[in-house]
């Protein structure tokens, strides 16, 4: 296995603790997939773990979706989901961050 799809693992695995219906499940899934795609992409190959994320991840990432033009409301839940990621991971001051709000990552 990778360092990328373990990576993935442990996220989908976090996730997965979290519940929800079905189709949140699968949406959290597809997240979790294109964030460590996404991060592996742009050499960010030290994250292991949920834990390892931080801001710049996310703003990396959101830069690297924006560029793929979703929808502004995709990129929320998306968003939403790796703070749900964090804040699981015990990295509540990160997730409500105002630094890393919608606002602020250009996403509103």
């Amino acid at each position: 296995m990778s360092r990328r799809t373990e990576f993935q693992a442990s996220l989908v695995a976090t996730l997965a603790r979290l519940g929800g219906s079905h189709l949140t499940r699968e949406a959290r899934e597809r997240t979790a997939e294109k964030f460590s795609t996404l991060m592996y992409e742009a050499g960010y190959t030290h994250l292991a773990q949920p834990a390892d994320i931080n801001g710049k991840h996310l703003r990396a990432y959101v830069a690297a979706r924006q560029t793929e033009s979703p929808s502004v409301r995709t990129l929320q839940n998306e968003v939403a989901h790796l703070r749900s990621v964090l804040r699981s991971a015990g990295k509540q001051a990160m997730a409500n961050a105002p630094e890393l709000s919608n606002e602020a990552l250009g996403i509103n």
